[in-house]
């Protein structure tokens, strides 16, 4: 039976690659396939059992097959804090919110690591400090004495930065451009990453662009 699981395994492993017009691609999507359940089974056997170094290491190999895996990246990160190996747990539990912002677990197993590493409290200095910033800041005399390209980036359901806002701003400074991003809130980087970037592409292709 388990001959003919690998007869059968090595035939979908030639099909897949022949399907792809260019080799490399169809290869690693195989490998993508075939390696990464067994991998998985090893680290989720290994955190179940508390073995969280054996369970570091395939999550990690299965994060490096897969770098879309929210859950590797958060396990990963979660065995990084219990064996007190804080500064390697914040890159892949960044890497898990990045793919789920709404991941509380890695929110706090973040949270976790930078206060060991003695990081938080100056984090939340920097930040308090900015939230002052913020509200006593005011250069709104000074915005016609700007002379670079400006993009002044709204977005439709913005209630932090309103659209009305940022066009008035882009009303007072030289040259402005003023784009505002239909459909979305605070964060349209994170809602419509391709959008937001096309915006901030085309303001600086012409920026950049040659003039006369």
């Amino acid at each position: 039976m388990v001959a003919r699981e690998a007869i059968l395994l090595t035939a979908l492993i030639f099909i897949l690659v022949l399907s792809q017009p260019v080799g490399p691609p169809a290869v690693v999507f195989a490998q993508r396939a075939v390696g990464g359940a067994g991998v998985r089974e090893r680290a989720e056997a290994a955190f179940d059992a508390k073995r969280y170094a054996e369970a570091a290491e395939a999550y990690k190999q299965l994060f490096t097959l897969d770098s879309t895996d929210e859950r590797a990246a958060y396990r990963l990160g979660r065995c990084y804090n219990v064996l007190k190996q804080y500064a390697d747990a914040v890159s892949p539990l960044k890497d898990a919110i990045r793919l789920d912002p709404t991941d509380v677990a890695a929110l706090d197993e973040l949270g976790d690591a930078y206060r060991n590493l003695r990081l938080l409290d100056d984090a939340l200095a920097t930040y308090r400090a900015a939230v002052q910033c913020l509200v006593t800041f005011d250069e709104r005399a000074n915005l016609a004495a700007i002379k670079v390209p400006v993009l002044c980036l709204a977005a439709e359901h913005d209630g932090n930065a309103p659209p009305a806002v940022l066009e008035k701003m882009a009303a007072k400074i030289p040259g402005a451009r003023y784009v505002c991003l239909p459909g979305l809130g605070h964060m349209p980087n994170l809602e419509a990453p391709q959008a937001f970037d096309a915006a901030i592409f085309n303001f600086l292709n012409a920026a950049l662009a040659p003039k006369g």
